[in-house]
């Protein structure tokens, strides 16, 4: 196995990104061979299964703060990743090549102690909003060594995408009101037979602490 990771901070020393507070880029490369085998009853040892991995876990990742940003801190981060395998099957004489793709994406904004009149009185709330992206990809193809083709089989696969805002308002540390959108789609790929499908979820949740 071996692994190669790289992380660079304090960026924002230089003038280019002077306008954050803190900006951070991390990368890895990871990779990896393994091999299943048998003695069979002569002593010669047979190789059964043979797999070589390898990802950029993340490829680029990036993230950033801004610690005076409407009175409050804004924190956002971008990551990349990618991952492949492929298997090699003895009795079947086979390939199998693995693809994952991976990108998340989020943002929050939090506000502490500031105050907001109502009904005559002044309470110090604090406001925490967020936005996350997620998109995850997975795929296969199976290439046939005695009747190899140079696109092989596809086989099953799909792409899930969530994108989720939240809004989390507090007051007077008794009263916290959170607001959450959450949106998930499904699109198959390949020789996948699942339909492609979209769900929509939203709530409000209030809690109210009574002393």
């Amino acid at each position: 196995m071996r692994c190669i990771r790289n992380c660079w901070s304090g960026l924002e020393k230089y003038q280019i990104l002077s306008f954050a507070s803190r900006v951070s880029v991390n990368h890895a490369y990871i990779s990896n061979y393994s091999e299943g085998w048998k003695i069979n009853p002569g002593g010669v040892q047979e190789v059964q299964t043979q797999r070589v991995d390898y990802a950029f876990s993340p490829l680029a990742g990036v993230s950033m703060s801004f610690d005076k940003f409407f009175g409050g801190t804004f924190q956002s981060s971008i990551r990349f990743s990618t991952k492949t395998s492929y298997s090699l099957g003895v009795t079947t004489l086979n390939v199998t090549e693995a693809f994952n793709r991976d990108i998340n994406i989020s943002a929050s904004y939090t506000k502490s102690g500031f105050e907001l009149p109502l009904f005559g009185i002044s309470l110090k709330n604090d406001l925490e909003i967020s936005f996350s992206y997620t998109s995850g990809k997975t795929s296969s193809v199976i290439y046939e060594i005695d009747k190899f083709k140079e696109n092989g089989t596809p086989q099953e696969g799909k792409t899930n995408t969530t994108i989720e805002p939240k809004i989390k308002y507090v007051m007077s540390s008794r009263v916290t009101l959170s607001i959450f959108y959450r949106r998930t789609s499904i699109e198959p790929e390949g020789a996948s037979r699942i339909p492609p499908t979209t769900t929509n979820e939203a709530g409000v949740d209030v809690r109210i602490a009574i002393q």
